[in-house]
């Protein structure tokens, strides 16, 4: 049996996806728009998306320090969750799976201050098309 055949189906690609990610973290290549296409390309596959969003869930928290207060730890996430979801392509995936991997991981993703997300949320490229899209929806639904 082949290295490939070890694993059935797509996991071999999802795992060399995710050691992929892991070994960008290790080196300490920040997943910025410009380095997710370069080593995770623009085919965008269920494999390619979990590494994506492993590398940003992972590199957003890495310098925490282990006593992190809560206010540190959810600036953290938000600036993780931003850079996540600021990849181009299927970016609303990854951000999705960055944050499903931190409260996998139990870091505090609920609640906290609305200002913070207020925050995050303008630094969100592309914010003020989809904000006119959905106002446009809106009216046209008569709401």
């Amino acid at each position: 049996m082949g290295a490939d055949d070890s694993i059935p189906g797509d996991a071999a690609r999802t795992a060399a996806a995710l050691s992929r990610a892991l070994e960008l973290l290790e080196q300490g290549v920040a997943p910025v728009p410009q380095a997710v296409a370069e080593h995770f390309g623009t085919g965008w596959t269920a494999p390619e998306l979990l590494g994506v969003a492993l590398w940003c869930a992972a590199d957003a928290v890495k310098s925490l320090p282990a006593d992190a207060d809560d206010a540190t730890v959810r600036n953290a996430l938000f600036e993780g969750l931003c850079r996540a979801v600021s990849v181009d392509s299927d970016s609303d995936s990854v951000g999705a799976m960055a944050a499903a991997l931190w409260a996998a991981a139990g870091f505090p993703v609920a609640g906290g201050e609305a200002d913070a997300w207020s925050q995050a949320l303008g630094r969100v490229r592309g914010l003020d098309q989809v904000e006119a899209v959905a106002e446009r929806y809106l009216r046209q639904l008569g709401l």
